[in-house]
C-alpha cells in the first residue's frame, strides 16, 4: 500500500490519473498533455504501473495504459475507515458530554425527526 501513496504524492501521477480516468491511453497520447520529455512521462508511468494503479497492455507497437479501478476501491475502503473511526469518536464524545447511556446518536435524531413530523 505505500507504493500507491508514493505514486500518488506526485502532482504528475495523479494529473495522469486524471487523464487516464476519462479512458485508455497510449503513453504518447499521455505525453503530449505534459511539457516533459517522453522519458519523464515513461517514468511516472512505470511508478503508477509498479503500483498497480495502471494496467498496460500492449497493442501492436503500442502500449495501452488504463486505470485499475480495484486499486481505488481498495483506497476508498481505508479512507472510509478512516471517516467511520472518525464518527465513532465524534459520537463518543458528544455522548461523554451530554453524559447519555450507550445510544447511536445518529438513531435519536431519525426518531426525533420523525416525531416533529408527527406533531
Amino acid at each position: 500500500m505505500s507504493d500507491i501513496w508514493s505514486a500518488l504524492a506526485d502532482p504528475t501521477r495523479r494529473r495522469i490519473l486524471e487523464l487516464l480516468g476519462e479512458g485508455d491511453m497510449t503513453a504518447g497520447e499521455i505525453a503530449g498533455n505534459f511539457d516533459m520529455a517522453k522519458p519523464s512521462v515513461s517514468h511516472h508511468l512505470g511508478i503508477l504501473k509498479n503500483a498497480d494503479l495502471v494496467y498496460a497492455e500492449k497493442s501492436g507497437q503500442n502500449i495501452i495504459y488504463s486505470i485499475n479501478t480495484t486499486v481505488f476501491q481498495d483506497v476508498l475502503r481505508v479512507f472510509a475507515k478512516f471517516a467511520e473511526k472518525r464518527e465513532e469518536r465524534k459520537v463518543s464524545r458528544y455522548r461523554r458530554e451530554r453524559g447519555q447511556r450507550p445510544v447511536r446518536v445518529l438513531q435519536k435524531f431519525a426518531d426525533e425527526s420523525l416525531h416533529s413530523e408527527v406533531s
